[in-house]
């Protein structure tokens, strides 16, 4: 088939309808040979027009349309010269009629030797531009040979005679293009089928058609060509359009799946300095042996057995897994610890509550949010509450700090989201609301008329499923 889709009876439309309306703005002379001449002319700017389109269905996809452009470049300008001369000075074109065949023929000829190197070669230069260059030459070659030369006496039957050769010429070149292999099956059966149409046209036009029956076929099979041609490249430019669209909606998802990855590994990178930054200073206290007690050096050790191995467990991709009973306190001590070792006050009381949890995602909130009040607060210290409500269990965390801008207060757990004075890489609020949210609770910071910042973070008890 060579129709592309419902619009093409109105492309149809659109490029016939000129050829027929223009003869009543010009009555003088012969309607029928005026409708030939004009047809001609609408033909081959459609044809130019889809040309057009054709070359930005090439710049949007890059494939093998190049040598394409350039034919239809260079038939469409210099078509488009000869078709105005006949419709303007039907007389003149009458008078070289023999010298604008020949033409015709050295410009088949042509075409035939590009559609011979597409098979092996790909075009090096912008084809519009090298079509344009040929299509020129072409004009200025037929506008010397009419303008400055004299008058070919050759008879009628010799114009027609040379006109059959360019024809046969023409339909060798669409038989060529059908068994080119670098377009689509689809594609190629248009481009042939629009040269068959115009090469019957042109061989009906020239010399300028007597009769009503020439006539009809010059103005039938050239409007037709060029809506085949114009009809394709609207729906190449429409495939490459969704294509491109299609592709960018592709890199946009991988692009969303990389940001997503990446995401996880700043975040898993973020908790991963803190514990480290602890672990270093407990070790060095460690090795003080002057400086702490026994207890106290339990403690420390008892909090680098914890840590190391919730450090293994974040490099190793293992925190994931069904929520469980927890025991707040346990999960909370090692966290305290590791902060008031990198000398960080905190005041906690343990309360021996529990929750359906997992470990060390809660240890990872907790941690992220003492290391938001070293940084907004470093010398007030922070306090850590844990309170049974209705349904659950919350651990509220405050520090005595300037607290949370106003303007960034909705918008708090957003990634990236901080204060314009904060220190931080507003990354651990937003894994903290991620983390506490897979576990079936919440986190929010609490409005208060009290100086510094207090963040909730609830958890289900262990009697909601």
């Amino acid at each position: 088939m060579v129709w592309d889709g419902p619009w093409t009876l109105g492309v149809l439309a659109a490029v016939a309808l000129p050829a027929f309306l223009a003869p009543l703005l010009a009555p003088e002379g012969n309607p029928v040979t005026q409708v030939a001449g004009l047809g001609a002319v609408v033909a081959y700017v459609a044809v130019l027009f889809a040309d057009l389109l054709i070359y930005l269905h090439w710049r949007m996809t890059g494939g093998p349309a190049s040598w394409l452009v350039l034919a239809l470049t260079a038939l469409s300008i210099q078509g488009l010269a000869v078709a105005v001369l006949v419709a303007v000075d039907p007389l003149r074109s009458e008078d070289h009629s023999t010298r604008i065949v020949f033409v015709q023929g050295l410009v088949a000829v042509g075409l035939f030797t590009l559609v011979a190197i597409a098979k092996r070669r790909r075009l090096r230069m912008d084809p519009i531009v090298a079509g344009g260059i040929l299509g020129l030459a072409v004009v200025g070659v037929r506008y010397l040979l009419v303008n400055h030369t004299g008058s070919m006496h050759t008879s009628r039957t010799t114009v027609q005679i040379l006109n059959v050769t360019v024809l046969l010429l023409d339909l060798a070149i669409a038989a060529a293009v059908l068994r080119l292999t670098i377009a689509p099956a689809w594609v190629r059966m248009r481009v042939a089928c629009a040269m068959v149409l115009l090469s019957i046209g042109h061989a009906a036009t020239y010399p300028t058609p007597s009769g009503t029956f020439l006539s009809i076929v010059s103005v039938s099979t050239n409007l037709l060509g060029a809506t085949v041609l114009l009809a394709l490249s609207i729906t190449l430019v429409r495939l490459s359009w969704l294509d491109n669209r299609a592709a960018l909606d592709l890199l946009g998802y991988r692009l969303e799946q990389v940001e997503a990855g990446a995401r996880i590994e700043q975040a898993r990178l973020h908790e991963i300095r803190a514990t480290v930054a602890g672990l270093r200073n407990a070790s060095r206290l460690i090795h003080q042996r002057s400086a702490i007690n026994g207890d106290r050096r339990r403690q420390l050790e008892d909090m680098m057995e914890a840590e190391m191995g919730r450090l293994q467990r974040i490099l190793n991709d293992e925190t994931a897994g069904a929520p469980e009973l927890v025991d707040l306190d346990e999960t909370i001590r090692p966290i305290v610890t590791r902060h008031r070792a990198l000398g960080y006050p905190i005041r906690w009381v343990p309360s021996g509550e529990q929750a359906m949890a997992r470990a060390d995602d809660v240890a990872e909130v907790v941690s992220v949010l003492l290391q938001n009040a070293v940084h907004h607060a470093p010398g007030a210290g922070a306090s850590i509450v844990t309170r049974r409500v209705e349904g659950g269990v919350e651990v509220a965390i405050s520090d005595t700090g300037p607290g949370v801008e106003r303007a960034v207060r909705s918008k708090i757990f957003e990634w990236g989201e901080r204060g314009r004075a904060s220190g931080g890489s507003g990354i651990g609020l937003n894994v903290a609301r991620q983390l506490t949210t897979d576990l079936g609770g919440y986190l929010k910071l609490v409005e208060s008329s009290a100086p510094g910042a207090t963040f909730v973070l609830g958890l289900p008890s262990e009697d909601v499923s």
